[in-house]
């Protein structure tokens, strides 16, 4: 079991992964404060309710797509530039089969109807509300928000998704 040293007491270790043994690099306050932020990262991500919603591949024509080689793009965390994950820096072809790919399912999706369309937003839009917290934790590391913005973004942005989703319920009735 593994333990660092608070903010408070020195002489006083607490418990905070099975993982690693962490101790913070004694230089100035400077380097103190970023070696706590890095924790508060890695507890982020470590407390994540689903860690399954941090992807690094894309999804296309059904299935996670890795990228060819090293061609990747760093996310990073703005506060510390840490790097969070990566994401494919997919090139000419690649993309041109992700563009194929929407064309078919967009051919697929206009022949549902607006029953089948609602009930499968409705199933995102339960999944999001569902993974709210989670949701905004990514949020906040990836664009520097307190959690509070995120969260307030992300509530926004389901609001919107809802308009939609009424709107796929009220040509169900035409």
């Amino acid at each position: 079991m593994a333990v660092h040293r608070g903010l408070g007491a020195a002489s006083e270790p607490r418990v905070f992964s099975k993982v690693h043994v962490i101790k913070p690099k004694k230089k100035n306050r400077c380097d103190v404060i970023r070696f706590y932020i890095k924790i508060v990262i890695f507890y982020r991500f470590a407390s994540l309710k689903d860690p399954s919603l941090i992807r690094q591949d894309a999804f296309i024509d059904g299935k996670w797509v890795s990228p060819k080689g090293d061609a990747i793009i760093k996310v990073t965390n703005p506060a510390t530039t840490e790097v969070l994950g990566t994401v494919p820096d997919f090139g000419v072809e690649e993309t041109r089969v992700a563009i194929d790919a929407a064309g078919s399912a967009f051919k697929s999706w206009s022949k549902t109807t607006a029953k089948q369309r609602h009930d499968i937003l409705k199933k995102f839009y339960d999944l999001m509300l569902e993974n709210t917290e989670d949701l905004s934790r990514i949020i906040t590391l990836e664009n520097g928000k307190t959690l509070a913005e995120a969260k307030v973004c992300l509530v926004t942005g389901l609001l919107d998704f809802a308009k939609y989703i009424g709107f796929s319920s009220i040509m169900q009735t035409e």
